[in-house]
């Protein structure tokens, strides 16, 4: 349950799966590389202090940016999320 709310398990896996977004610390994850099939692979998980979510955006976009090109796979659709 989160805030009395009953969510699935899967939901919970992914909101809290992270331990900085529950002490309120921005988090970014930029992916890496992909597999043949274009299937992303890896990724690089960032996280700043408490309101310093635009140095943090700052940070990534300059990772990003010497990081190769990932194309977003083309026959994969989007897990729901949610009951």
């Amino acid at each position: 349950m989160i805030d009395g709310v009953e969510i699935s398990v899967f939901d919970a896996y992914f909101r809290l799966g992270h331990y900085t977004p529950l002490g309120g610390a921005p988090t970014l994850s930029l992916p890496v590389g992909h597999l043949p099939g274009g299937l992303p692979v890896g990724g690089i998980d960032i996280a700043g202090a408490p309101g310093e979510d635009r140095r943090l955006l700052a940070i990534g976009a300059a990772i990003f940016r010497v990081l190769p090109r990932i194309r977003p796979p083309r026959d994969v659709r989007p897990m729901p999320v949610g009951r």
